[in-house]
């Protein structure tokens, strides 16, 4: 993992965020067999795999949430990984508002994202609130 992976999921977060998320970025910054991993015990959860995962992921979440908000805290190197926390506040569609936190781990391959895993803190909060 070098400077320039952390300046890429710079760019990566960067695009993911906002109203409009940039997806032909996200795509660009993504490798043909990247696998991303989220709890299997989300309506969205399991493994996806290749470009599309943001794709599908974003569709997802416009299915279950009306507001999905996130605000990252921090980002660390640890050897092939980087480590993002954020904090999130959101609204679960003819749900509950809720607030928690998350952890996403990203590993970069030849300046593209390989693999990436999400990690809720407490996934019962989004299932209380109607997900």
């Amino acid at each position: 993992m070098t400077t320039d992976d952390l300046k890429l999921l710079d760019k990566f977060q960067e695009a993911a965020g906002g109203d409009e998320p940039d997806i032909e970025t996200m795509r660009d910054l993504t490798h043909p067999d990247c696998t991303m991993t989220q709890p299997e015990s989300l309506p969205y959860g399991g493994t996806l795999e290749g470009k599309s995962i943001w794709e599908e992921e974003f569709s997802a979440f416009a299915e279950e949430y009306e507001k999905f908000d996130f605000e990252r805290r921090w980002m660390e190197q640890a050897g092939d990984w980087v480590a993002i926390y954020f904090d999130i506040n959101g609204k679960v569609a003819d749900g509950d508002e809720f607030d928690t936190s998350a952890v996403e781990l990203f590993r970069v391959e030849n300046d593209q994202i390989v693999e990436a895993e999400v990690f809720y803190k407490d996934t019962a909060k989004l299932i209380e609130a109607g997900l």
